[in-house]
């Protein structure tokens, strides 16, 4: 960012946070409401004698100090380091140090790069969580756009799809991240781009298509690769097992999750890891292989703040596969102690209906999990509970229900929900 070019821009920020009115200032400062009107929004250059006129007339006391700008700019290089080497710790730290200094930026030529930095903060929280000023910060940098690199443009198109994918718009997030990466060039980033195409597969396969995620996340892994970033490389080697998967290329998923379990020891406190243990439990059952997920359950334990959906609720499951109802039954009542999800109660519920041959709570279970997994567009989930209904209604010789069943199955490989619900 240039300071001089960008003067307009600045006052214009100071100006609406002092609450001072257009029609007011240009009063103020001997100019046409039209003129003052495109210097802000950058149609014309604002000179510096009429900056320092704006400011002398208001009373600000502004810092000309381009260190600050300096300052500013390699705090952002350092937080977009730290994000992108998943240095949690150095996040921290960088976060503290940015509000101990954000007074002294709001009044330099460092301002313009506030609402970026705090629109970043919002990447690890949910829409509700944010705070008014983080709220603020997206307006603000929508509308200083111009004024940024293409690569931290590329940031906040990017930040603004992981707002839209948290609030469950997928198609919505998939349109910034192609934004983002239409306007990347990689001068000050170049694994932004990994770092766009990691998110841009994950809505892929939540919305659309397993195959083209898969394809997307390749990509990624490539670009973290060729930096040398094996956290982030691992990272995308746990989303492509899960579109493996999906895909039901289960060997080759098991032969990329065991490769991330043996780099676990490398790289301790990241969680990973936690995730790879969850996607080879699902990579086993999905692969009908119930004894080798019962007995990795056991070597691969989690804690209860560990956990994550469809992990440990699983093994009653396996032992209902097996043909073991009493360790099924066991395995529920162990699990009813913890603080199950919806989903897993449902689950566990729709377990219980079969094991009493209960067709009417079995229907009514049936329909109860799966409008939860469609509305959470738990893919894997779905499958899950597809597979175990050919089980039974195989069994059961229930024909026209197990028809159903395999449709069912066919539709959620295809990313087709098997129930309508309310978005």
């Amino acid at each position: 960012m240039d300071a001089a070019n960008n003067l307009g821009f600045i006052e214009k920020m100071l100006r609406k946070k002092h609450g001072f009115s257009l029609d007011n200032v240009s009063k103020d400062l001997k100019i046409s409401k039209g003129n003052l009107s495109e210097m802000e929004n950058g149609r014309r250059s604002l000179k510096e004698t009429l900056f320092c006129q704006f400011v002398e007339q208001y009373k600000i006391n502004f810092d000309f100090d381009l260190e600050l700008l300096k300052e500013a700019k390699q705090l952002l290089q350092a937080l977009m380091e730290a994000y992108t080497y998943k240095n949690v710790e150095k996040e921290r730290q960088i976060k503290q140090k940015f509000f101990e200094q954000e007074k002294k930026y709001e009044y330099s030529f460092a301002c313009l790069y506030l609402p970026l930095i705090k629109a970043f903060w919002t990447h690890n929280k949910k829409p509700a969580e944010f705070t008014g000023s983080e709220l603020d910060a997206f307006a603000d940098v929508s509308e200083y756009f111009s004024v940024y690199a293409p690569d931290e443009k590329a940031l906040f198109l990017y930040l603004k799809g992981l707002v839209a994918k948290k609030k469950r718009n997928l198609n919505h997030a998939l349109h910034e991240y192609s934004e983002a990466l239409d306007l990347l060039n990689g001068k000050k980033w170049p694994q932004l781009e990994g770092i766009i195409k990691l998110n841009y597969a994950i809505a892929l396969s939540e919305s659309s298509s397993f195959f083209s995620a898969y394809l997307i996340g390749q990509e990624a892994s490539e670009i973290f690769s060729k930096h040398d970033n094996y956290v982030r490389a691992l990272m995308s080697s746990n989303n492509q097992a899960n579109y493996l998967i999906y895909l039901q290329a289960y060997s080759n998923a098991k032969e990329i999750l065991n490769r991330v379990l043996l780099s676990q020891q490398s790289f301790p406190g990241h969680s990973f890891s936690k995730f790879a243990v969850s996607t080879m439990l699902l990579a086993l059952v999905m692969g009908e292989e119930f004894e080798q997920a019962i007995q990795f359950a056991k070597e691969y334990p989690m804690d209860d703040e560990e956990r994550y959906v469809g992990n440990r609720s699983l093994l009653p499951y396996c032992y209902y596969r097996l043909g073991k109802p009493d360790q099924c039954l066991l395995s529920m009542t162990e699990l009813s102690q913890e603080a199950l999800t919806c989903d897993d109660k449902a689950f566990h519920a729709l377990l219980m209906a079969i094991l009493k041959k209960d067709k009417e709570r079995i229907e009514t279970a049936k329909k109860k999990i799966i409008r939860i997994c469609c509305k959470q567009l738990n893919w894997a989930m779905l499958m899950v509970i597809f597979q175990l209904l050919i089980c039974y209604y195989k069994a059961e010789n229930e024909v026209d229900l197990l028809i159903d069943a395999y449709e069912c199955k066919d539709k959620v490989c295809r990313h087709i929900l098997p129930v309508e619900w309310e978005r």
